[in-house]
């Protein structure tokens, strides 16, 4: 972007921004890595009979595999 256009855009009390609004299709790799994770800590969670909220008690055991 150019700086008059940030000027601009500033001015009017718009901010901007050289990044992309959040889209989970743009970073499809971090999001596959993201379902790999979350099936983990909720095997682990099942396997121990232990709620979705306390999902972080799990998380170390779940992580280490990966």
């Amino acid at each position: 972007m150019s700086r008059n256009f940030v000027s601009y855009m500033n001015n009017l009390g718009i901010a901007t921004s050289k990044c992309s609004v959040y889209n989970p299709r743009g970073n499809g790799q971090c999001e596959k890595y993201n379902d790999v994770i979350w099936s983990a800590v909720k095997l682990a969670l099942k396997m121990r009979s232990i709620p979705i909220p306390q999902w972080e008690t799990v998380l170390p055991e779940a992580l280490h595999p990966i």
